[in-house]
């Protein structure tokens, strides 16, 4: 658990939003919904991550290349 206030989690939220950071709107959605979500029947906890912008990160591997980027590998090698 983060070791800040309710409000300053919803400030902080708001700063990761306007520098467009998904790696701390992620972390500070999961916060604030572990915090604020009752289960009940109308919306899930996963419906509340995403209300407050959770989005899942697709992991990219390092090594993997673009189409374009093999193609232009391959002009090189002609």
């Amino acid at each position: 658990m983060i070791n800040k206030t309710t409000e300053e989690l919803v400030l902080a939220l708001m700063e990761a939003r306007k520098i467009g950071s998904q790696q701390l709107i992620n972390l500070w959605s999961y916060e604030l919904a572990t915090r604020l979500f009752v289960p009940n029947n109308q919306y899930t906890f996963e419906e509340t991550l995403e209300g407050f912008g959770y989005r899942k990160i697709e992991k990219v591997d390092p090594n993997q290349i673009t189409i374009e980027e093999y193609m232009r590998g391959r002009k090189k090698d002609d």
